[in-house]
């Protein structure tokens, strides 16, 4: 993989991910490292929502079906978004996981418009904000290997990260997909867009973003499309004295962009003519 490309490619989903995260950057911008016991931690709680992730594929596909209030919101046009387990941010030795849950309901978009407009990478940075580049770096069958460049502005502190995705896409019927995208590296980018520009070892520098992943599902029904995702993060944790009033902002920060990204998804789809493909 050459991983020197400058363009970018990537899951549509992660720019909520990472805003979330790089909350955390409105009171600190030291140094944090990446332990083995708090990426291990991480590692264990993947593996565990994508076990429950595959088990519920044979019972009930949407998550949206499993309380009919849930359904209904999405059918009046409303975008649902819960934290996925407790209360959104869970703490682990030395870290801390962001698990958010969405789902929208595209009225009158097929699921081929839809997966188009997924799998579109040169379109993210005009559809989601915090992608300002993304390429396709591989292809094998429905396994993509992308590369994206995130960046996030707060009021102290622009933080740029370079990642490298690996999206498996699978489809169980015709009118349903399902997929899989998990950060094979993650760095920190130091005076991004400089010619002295360089990037940190992974593990390293602000703790914004250590790792990441994102389940989805798509579904056609309804006279449309339910699109479902999450997003699982790995950050640093809180200021010691001021988690009290970082965890809220970060809390409401990661709810609010995952509802934006499906917002933005919407956004495209409703332009977006009947099998168009992505602009030249």
């Amino acid at each position: 993989m050459d991983r020197s490309r400058p363009g970018l490619r990537a899951r549509w989903a992660v720019g909520a991910l990472a805003a979330a995260a790089m909350s955390l950057s409105t009171t600190t911008a030291s140094a944090a490292t990446l332990e083995a016991r708090t990426l291990e931690a991480y590692q264990a709680y993947v593996r565990d929502v994508l076990q429950r992730f595959a088990e519920s594929d044979g019972r009930t596909f949407l998550w949206a079906d499993q309380h009919p209030d849930r359904r209904r919101a999405l059918l009046d046009g409303e975008i649902v978004v819960e934290a996925a387990d407790g209360d959104g941010i869970l703490n682990v030795p030395g870290g801390l996981i962001h698990h958010w849950i969405a789902a929208a309901f595209m009225k009158d978009v097929a699921l081929e418009e839809m997966l188009e407009i997924v799998r579109s990478y040169d379109d993210y940075p005009r559809i989601h904000p915090p992608v300002v580049r993304a390429e396709l770096i591989s292809q094998d069958g429905e396994t993509h290997r992308v590369f994206m460049r995130l960046e996030k502005s707060t009021r102290f502190v622009t933080a740029v990260l370079d990642t490298w995705w690996l999206t498996r896409h699978q489809r169980p019927s015709q009118d349903r997909v399902y997929t899989t995208s998990h950060a094979e590296t993650i760095q920190q980018v130091e005076r991004a867009g400089r010619s002295d520009e360089r990037r940190l070892p992974p593990g390293t520098g602000g703790g914004y973003v250590w790792a990441a992943s994102t389940v989805s599902r798509f579904l056609e029904r309804d006279g449309g499309t339910y699109v479902e995702f999450q997003t699982l993060g790995l950050s640093r944790t809180f200021p010691r004295l001021l988690g009290w009033l970082v965890e809220p902002i970060a809390r409401r920060i990661g709810a609010g962009s995952v509802k934006d990204t499906l917002a933005e998804l919407r956004r495209a789809a409703a332009g977006r003519p009947p099998g168009a493909g992505s602009p030249d």
